[in-house]
């Protein structure tokens, strides 16, 4: 996806988009990029290799 949008930059700066119009593309695209590579790599971690996501709500009933 990341490679994708920066394909996409690059080529619409070649054709002769507005540099103010990309950097905008750029800075809404990028937390979109990142949530779903994080949310992949998560994915993976639980699905894939088994991990159990923390339970911090027991840990506080437990201290009081």
């Amino acid at each position: 996806m990341t490679l994708g949008v920066f394909t996409g930059v690059i080529i619409l700066s070649l054709i002769g988009f507005p540099t103010q119009g990309l950097l905008i593309i750029v800075l809404l695209s990028f937390p979109v990029i990142l949530y779903t590579c994080l949310h992949g790599f998560h994915k993976g971690l639980v699905k894939h290799y088994g991990f159990k996501e923390p339970n911090f709500d027991r840990k506080r009933k437990s201290e009081n």
